[in-house]
C-alpha cells in the first residue's frame, strides 16, 4: 500500500518517521511515544467539548503539566466559565494522588505507575495518553483496540489530516494534521454523549517550576481511603458555605496588573475594601462587576468609599484587558493566575461572579448578590 503521512506531535519530535504504512498506524504512535519522551518536560492544554441529546453542550479544559524526565504527570480538569479546577491529579512512581478542589479532599492510590499509566491515571486526556502509549484512553480509562488508518486523507477544521480509525468496545476516531504536525481532534461516541477535544496550547520543554506534583498532605493527617473520598465527593457542600466568614482573616494571594507589575492584597493594609472576582470567560460575570463599580462610583460621589478592586482569573491578560475595556472598568484590575496560591483557590471561589468586602485585611462579608453590593454602600 502507498504510505500516508502520520506526523508526529511536533516537528522537533524528529524521532517519528514522516510517513508510516497504513497497516502500520500502531508503529507510528509508538514512534510518537518514544520521540517525546526524549523531551524533558511537556505542557498542554485540551478543549473538551461535551454534547449531549437532553443538555446543553458543556466546555471544559484538561490542563497538563508532564516531567518526562522524573516521570511526573500532574493534570487539572476546569469548567468553562468556572475560576478555578474542579479536580487536580497527581502521578509519578510512587503512585497517583486526587484532589477535590471544592471540598479540599485529598484521596491516594498506591503502587508504582509508569509514565503512560500516570497520564492514563491522571485524566490527562486521549491526545496526551496517544503520544505517550501509542493506544487511545477515554476519560473512563476504557481501552480501544488497535488503530487502522482511513482509506483517504479527510479534513478536519479545513485542514487535511490522515484519520486513524480506533475499535474496541466503542469508536473514536483521531485525525493528525497535516500541515500543522498536531493531532488535531478526537470524535467519539459514549453513552449519551459525543466527545469532541482539541489541543489549544502545546509548550514543549516549559519551566516546571511552579507546578505542584507533590500535593502533599499535612502532618497528622490520614490520608482518606480513595471510595471514602468518593462518597464525599458526590455532594459536596454548597459553594457559600465554602467562602472565607466574616471575621476571618481575608485570605492574601498575588497578582498581576493589566501593566505587569506584581501586588498583593496586603497592599490594601488598613483600608476598607471592595473586591470583585471575575473570569472573562463569562460575558454575565465582568458585566456584574462593572455594575458593582458603578455603584461604588455613585457612593463615592457622595461620601469617601472603600477601595475598589477587580480581581480576574487568568493565565494571560490579554482577554481580561479586552473584558476590561469593553466593560469601561475604571478601578484597578489584578489578573491571578492558575497556581495553588492564586486568589480564587485562596478564596474558595469557583463560580463568579462573587463580591468580598473586607477592612484591615478581615473579612466583613462575600456574596454573589449584587443588590448586596450595593447596600454595603448605603
Amino acid at each position: 500500500m502507498a504510505p500516508v503521512p502520520l506526523l508526529s506531535l511536533l516537528a522537533a519530535f524528529s524521532a517519528a518517521p514522516a510517513a508510516a504504512p497504513r497497516d502500520d498506524a500502531t508503529a507510528a504512535l509508538a514512534a510518537m511515544k518514544q520521540a517525546a519522551a526524549a523531551r524533558r518536560s511537556l505542557h498542554a492544554v485540551v478543549q473538551v467539548e461535551v454534547h449531549r441529546a437532553d443538555r446543553a453542550p458543556a466546555t471544559r479544559f484538561v490542563e497538563c503539566w508532564i516531567d518526562v524526565r522524573r516521570g511526573l504527570v500532574r493534570t487539572e480538569l476546569r469548567d468553562r466559565g468556572m475560576a478555578c479546577p474542579k479536580l487536580a491529579a497527581v502521578a509519578g512512581p510512587s503512585g497517583a494522588r486526587f484532589h477535590q478542589l471544592e471540598v479540599d479532599e485529598l484521596a491516594a492510590q498506591s503502587g508504582p505507575l509508569d509514565l503512560g499509566s500516570a497520564l492514563a491515571a491522571t485524566l490527562a486526556g486521549e491526545l496526551l495518553a496517544t503520544a505517550f502509549r501509542g493506544d487511545l484512553l477515554t476519560f473512563k480509562a476504557a481501552a480501544y483496540g488497535r488503530p487502522r488508518a482511513a482509506e483517504a486523507a479527510e479534513t478536519a477544521g479545513g485542514v487535511r489530516c490522515t484519520r486513524l480509525v480506533f475499535g474496541g468496545n466503542a469508536q473514536a476516531d483521531l485525525w493528525i494534521g497535516e500541515s500543522d504536525c498536531l493531532p488535531r481532534r478526537i470524535r467519539g461516541p459514549v453513552p449519551g454523549a459525543t466527545i469532541d477535544e482539541t489541543i489549544v496550547r502545546l509548550d514543549l520543554d516549559p519551566d516546571l517550576a511552579r507546578i505542584d506534583f507533590a500535593m502533599a498532605v499535612p502532618d497528622g493527617t490520614r490520608l482518606p481511603d480513595p471510595s471514602e473520598v468518593r462518597e464525599r465527593w458526590s455532594s459536596p457542600p454548597p459553594e457559600p458555605d465554602r467562602w472565607p466568614r466574616p471575621e476571618d482573616d481575608a485570605p492574601d494571594f498575588s497578582a498581576l496588573d493589566l501593566e505587569g507589575t506584581a501586588h498583593l492584597l496586603s497592599e490594601t493594609g488598613e483600608h476598607p475594601a471592595i473586591l470583585a472576582f471575575w473570569t472573562a470567560e463569562d460575558e454575565r460575570s465582568p458585566a456584574l462587576a462593572a455594575k458593582a463599580e458603578q455603584a461604588w462610583r455613585a457612593a463615592r460621589a457622595v461620601r469617601p468609599a472603600a477601595l475598589f478592586l477587580h480581581v480576574a482569573a487568568g493565565d494571560e491578560r490579554g482577554p481580561v484587558a479586552r473584558a476590561a475595556a469593553a466593560h469601561r472598568l475604571e478601578q484597578p484590575v489584578w489578573v491571578t493566575g492558575s497556581h495553588p496560591g492564586d486568589a480564587f483557590r485562596a478564596w474558595r471561589i469557583w463560580t463568579c461572579p462573587v463580591f468580598a468586602r473586607i477592612d484591615d485585611m478581615q473579612v466583613i462579608a462575600v456574596t454573589s448578590d449584587l443588590d448586596e453590593v450595593r447596600r454595603w454602600l448605603e
